[in-house]
């Protein structure tokens, strides 16, 4: 999809029919330059794609496109043309086109075309690792049997334009490359056939002498006192038998002082071993001849301890403890066992230090806890343990707020608080009224991340005052308030309009619920303003159910909002009057 597709077909010998035949490619262009075969029958093709998805494998060299436009690809294809042995892009983060392929005997691939690539791959100690600039240069590459790293790469240009067109290898491993460059300074050597440029462009001819060989390390570290294996790769099929110098920087890697790579073979392995050692230490190794450094440096470090457990004094619901080692764990990372000595408090099993890393979290979970209790936790690697306590504490009742008094048919709002905020499940509080007269819920429950809730509270009718206690309960802690219910009360507030030219006046009502006994409700009026004037009482008279009471105003230059309470020292009520000018 996406424009082109690549492809890669093998006919029968006599022309006549398809061996096999597929697609190679993603969901954009994909162009396949060149191919070559090896003696086990095995394609191998080579071009650019600009494709995101274009088919690798799991260890391939490089596994993503990294930009720019168009990538190389280099891929192996098994024999009967069924599936990948490796593919891999090959580029930077420009436009990158492999444009030639050949492979050895020992079915290494080597690939040539051409960059714009300042960070196109290239390896230690290959002959350019620098980009030239002005505008393409060549490369050549060479992949290992495997298809998951580079033996070397290295550009080939100067400053102008420099093509790579043509690859061929010989028996000895040697490369030879052929292309156009526009190049000045192309690189030539001394006594060469033609070591300058004639025209615009000239084609060109390059055998390559490349490092010989190399150090593979197939670990990064090693605890002082363990072994590894280590390889020795040449950049070619060795022709004879081949002895290799193996040196380190370090005495605390014992390894032999050469390593013989037989004929026919690019590789040969040899045995690493390390000292007990105080502190992380790298260590490099190098080859003679023609040494490179080791692919990747061996560290040798001090065996890895546990040294901290840490865990929050004490705890309601959720926390957060960390282990803590005594250096970075290795790759693999490290494995701590954990362990709570009551199932009050849940940790999990294990945790891993992850790698490059001294120290992790673990979470901590509390469940239901009635009364204060100690909890050990303990943190558990390579035979050293270390244990923290942890007090586990029980939510407490602490408040319980309800109105002084209600007028009996009226409702009101209570609320009971909390020590802390309730865990994810809340936390269920029990209501209880000694008096019918007062209704309450049975219970009601504190939300989660809260710590007080209100729960509401009717009163009956009644004759006379009467007080009626409720009580609040969690978890053994009792907390009583009483509430007063009133035969009588403040009803309501009125006023004849809320909106009043500023001088005239304002009538306003007041009304009773309930009898209201010998000697009257005594109303208290307040005003916020100067603007507006009430009388500091209004009485309800006996036998009455409501009063007025005139509010005198003043002229005003603009618009104003006055207050105006009404209480009865049980129950007050609220009105705004908006005066205008």
């Amino acid at each position: 999809g996406g424009g082109e597709d690549g492809f890669v077909t093998k006919l029968s010998a006599d022309g006549k029919s398809l061996v096999y035949s597929t697609y190679l490619g993603g969901g954009s262009n994909d162009v396949a330059y060149a191919i070559a075969v090896d003696s086990g029958g095995s394609a191998y093709a080579a071009g650019y794609t600009r494709a995101t998805d274009f088919p690798t494998t799991t260890g391939a060299f490089q596994t993503q496109n990294e930009g720019g436009g168009e990538d190389g690809f280099v891929t192996k294809l098994s024999a009967d043309g069924k599936s990948l042995v490796y593919s891999t892009y090959l580029g930077g983060g420009s436009d990158d086109w492999a444009y030639a392929i050949a492979v050895d005997s020992g079915g290494s691939a080597y690939v040539a075309g051409w960059t714009i690539s300042t960070d196109f791959p290239t390896t230690t100690g290959a002959f350019q690792t620098q980009y030239k600039g002005g505008g393409e240069d060549g490369f050549v590459t060479k992949l290992s049997a495997d298809g998951k790293s580079l033996v070397y790469s290295t550009y080939l240009g100067g400053g102008g334009d420099d093509w790579a067109y043509a690859i061929a290898v010989d028996s000895g491993g040697s490369a030879y490359v052929a292309g156009s460059t526009g190049s000045t300074a192309f690189p030539t050597t001394t006594g060469a056939f033609q070591t300058q440029l004639k025209g615009s462009r000239d084609a060109f001819v390059t055998k390559f002498n490349l490092p010989r060989s190399l150090i593979l390390i197939p670990v990064k570290a090693l605890y002082g006192g363990e072994a590894t294996t280590g390889t020795v790769l040449l950049d070619s099929i060795a022709t004879a038998d081949t002895k290799i110098a193996v040196a380190s920087d370090s005495p605390l890697v014992t390894h032999p002082s050469s390593v013989i790579v037989p004929k026919g073979a690019d590789s040969a392995n040899f045995s690493i071993v390390t000292s007990a050692t105080t502190q992380d230490t790298e260590v490099r190794f190098t080859t003679t001849p023609v040494s490179k450094l080791a692919y990747t440096p061996l560290w040798v470090v001090i065996p890895r301890t546990l040294t901290k457990l840490t865990v929050p004094a004490s705890l309601r619901t959720q926390g957060v403890g960390t282990v803590t080692l005594n250096a970075p764990a290795l790759e693999a990372g490290i494995v701590v066992k954990l362990k709570s000595d009551n199932a009050l408090l849940t940790v999990p099993s294990s945790v891993t230090v992850p790698s490059e890393k001294d120290s992790v979290t673990f979470p901590m979970s509390v469940g239901t806890v009635t009364v204060a209790t100690s909890v050990k936790v303990t943190a558990e690697y390579n035979g050293v343990k270390i244990t923290k306590s942890v007090k586990l504490l029980p939510y407490a009742l602490t408040k319980l707020a309800v109105p002084a008094a209600l007028i009996f048919g009226t409702q009101g709002v209570g609320s009971v608080t909390l020590d802390a905020p309730a865990p994810e499940a809340g936390i269920v509080v029990k209501l209880t009224s000694d008096n019918p007269l007062l209704t309450v819920p049975s219970s009601v429950t504190v939300p989660s991340s809260e710590n007080s809730v209100t729960f509401e509270m009717s009163a009956g009718t009644v004759t006379k005052a009467t007080v009626v206690k409720v009580t609040a309960e969690y978890n053994g802690v009792k907390i009583t308030k009483s509430v007063k219910i009133l035969p009588f009360g403040l009803d309501t507030f009125t006023l004849s309009t809320k909106n009043r030219t500023g001088g005239k006046s304002v009538r306003g009502t007041v009304t009773a619920k309930g009898a209201v006994p010998a000697g009257g409700l005594v109303v208290t009026l307040t005003s916020d303003k100067a603007e507006a004037v009430v009388p500091a009482s209004v009485t309800i008279p006996v036998g009455k159910t409501s009063a007025t009471f005139i509010i005198t105003t003043t002229t005003v230059s603009a618009t104003v909002t006055v207050k105006l309470d009404a209480s009865n020292g049980t129950v007050q009520l609220s009105q705004l009057l908006r005066l205008k000018p």
